[in-house]
């Protein structure tokens, strides 16, 4: 008699500011107070684009690099293990997603990008006039982002900073 053994894949990991997991395998990280972050934040995006999460089971390549790119979409980041921060268009992110040699791909959740316990003190009276460095993607103007954020949060105070960040602060 014969026994197939399947080969078993090894767990590859994200590891975020929220925590680390496998997202095949594993529940995403849920930050205390993650229902403190406001609802439009998840929606802060420039134009009709998103950020995802394009997750390869061993180190990335510059093939599969420059296939994601061929799609249109952008490549702006690295996160470990083995995942790439894209930004893309509905039509760019449905061809990366049938790209082979890919682990995982999914929205980048704007929680999954704040360190823990901040969300705690957003909203604490404490928080009033303490800056919050926000830092954009290569490609992303600050300035463009730093209105979409004071138009979706107009209750946030918006400082200048230098190229490619911005500080936000609770208003009184």
């Amino acid at each position: 008699s014969t026994v197939a053994f399947a080969a078993a894949v090894p767990a590859v990991r994200l590891h975020l500011q929220a925590g680390s997991f496998d997202p095949v395998v594993d529940r995403a990280p849920v930050l205390p107070n993650e229902d403190r972050l406001p609802a439009a934040a998840s929606q802060l995006g420039l134009g009709n684009t998103r950020y995802l999460l394009v997750q390869f089971s061993e180190p990335v390549r510059r093939d599969w690099q420059t296939a994601i790119t061929e799609t249109g979409a952008k490549v702006v980041g690295y996160v470990p293990d083995f995942a790439l921060i894209v930004r893309a268009t509905a039509a760019q992110e449905s061809a990366v997603e049938g790209l082979p040699s890919i682990h995982w791909t999914g929205a980048l959740k704007p929680s999954w990008r704040v360190e823990p316990g901040i969300l705690g003190r957003l909203r604490s009276p404490a928080a009033t006039g303490v800056r919050w460095t926000v830092v954009v993607h290569d490609g992303e103007e600050a300035a463009d982002v730093a209105a979409t954020v004071h138009r979706r949060l107009p209750a946030v105070r918006i400082f200048r900073e230098a190229k490619g960040k911005f500080s936000v602060a609770a208003s009184p």
